[in-house]
């Protein structure tokens, strides 16, 4: 009799947690639905009472933990990844998951111990790979990137995000021939991908920059050895590596501006305001050579251009008030040089422009 009765009662026992189970994984599959739905906050509430149900399943916090990343809440994601870990410390993909989130806190570190980890329970999977190769980037450790996200490419060679992270490392150390081949095989991997063009772009413009600054650098210390046609040559050939960079025919301009080419200086500065009419010194780099050309209205008009992009510049109106004063407009010039001491007490030009002022005012 007695042995019928323990049968019994294992038998409602057995019952009872085959019925939690069954609640548990119920509860579990609720959370993924809502979790595919971006329902995360219910999804978690799903997780939470599926784990009240059965305690011992490490899927349940992992699915937790990831609910609580995409809601920012990394600290708790990180415990359940911690719980998932010690229910299967075999789980490769808690390891790579619980990485991402100590890479989300800002611990790179942190983040290539759980990557290494998945890696030597999981070296055949790519993504742990590119993981590890985010983190590394983050530190510096460019090698070690470049190496990861070479072996993402071995095991997913069809794979355009290995080869973007590459191109973006290639970035960081300036090899943008690397970095151009990289993303040139992303866009064919991913020819609909905007961040790929966006970024092929980015480093077609950073090599044009590489190339323009040895001519650049070289115009640049001409200018200040007084070799000013060396320097308009060296801006000239910038130019034709990077056609369309406007500070190139503004520094031209000004070694124009130094051998009196004043007309070559202001189809120049035309050029760069065209692609950049933001830059105030285009404008006030005209009025100069409008200036030694005689023609002070069109010079009046720049130095205006110039000050109201850059309205504490004592020098605009100290241009302006002299090209004022050679059109005879002496109220104008008084009211620029008046502005200029009120700017700048201390300008350089303090003794002429006083004695100017006083010239000024007996006139008027």
């Amino acid at each position: 009799m007695l042995k019928y009765l323990v049968y019994g009662v294992v038998a409602v026992i057995v019952l009872v947690v085959g019925g939690r189970c069954l609640l548990a994984s119920s509860a579990n599959q609720a959370g993924v639905e809502h979790a595919d739905q971006g329902e995360y906050e219910s999804a978690a509430e799903e997780f939470t009472r599926a784990i009240a149900l059965e305690d011992s399943t490490s899927t349940f916090y992992s699915n937790r933990a990831w609910t609580y990343r995409k809601t920012g809440k990394y600290r708790q994601a990180v415990l359940d990844y911690d719980k998932a870990i010690e229910l299967d410390p075999e789980d490769a993909d808690s390891y790579s998951a619980r990485g991402l989130t100590h890479y989300d806190l800002g611990d790179p570190w942190r983040a290539i111990t759980d990557f290494e980890k998945a890696i030597d329970l999981e070296p055949g999977i790519a993504t742990y790979y590119g993981n590890r190769a985010l983190a590394y980037r983050d530190t510096e450790d460019y090698d070690q990137a470049i190496e990861d996200y070479t072996k993402g490419i071995d095991l997913e060679p069809d794979d355009a995000s290995f080869h973007l992270g590459r191109a973006l490392v290639y970035v960081e150390i300036k090899n943008y021939q690397g970095a151009q081949a990289d993303l040139d095989r992303a866009a064919e991997l991913d020819p609909e991908n905007a961040t790929i063009r966006d970024y092929t772009e980015i480093v077609s413009q950073l090599a044009r920059d590489e190339a323009a600054s040895v001519f650049v650098n070289s115009g640049i210390a001409n200018l200040e050895q007084g070799n000013h046609v060396d320097a308009a040559l060296d801006f000239e050939q910038a130019i034709e590596v990077d056609p369309e960079n406007a500070d190139l025919y503004g520094s031209r301009a000004v070694a124009y501006l130094l051998i009196d080419e004043h007309r070559w200086a202001i189809e120049d500065l035309d050029r760069a305001i065209k692609l950049d009419p933001q830059e105030p010194t285009y404008y006030s780099s005209r009025a100069i050579a409008y200036a030694f050309l005689g023609d002070h209205e069109k010079a009046v008009v720049d130095w205006t251009r110039a000050i109201r992009l850059d309205t504490h510049n004592a020098n605009l109106y100290d241009g302006r008030g002299v090209s004022h004063v050679f059109l005879d407009e002496y109220g104008k010039a008084i009211q620029d040089f008046e502005k200029v001491l009120e700017l700048a007490p201390n300008h350089p030009r303090l003794a002429a422009i006083e004695e100017v002022l006083e010239k000024l005012s007996e006139r008027e």
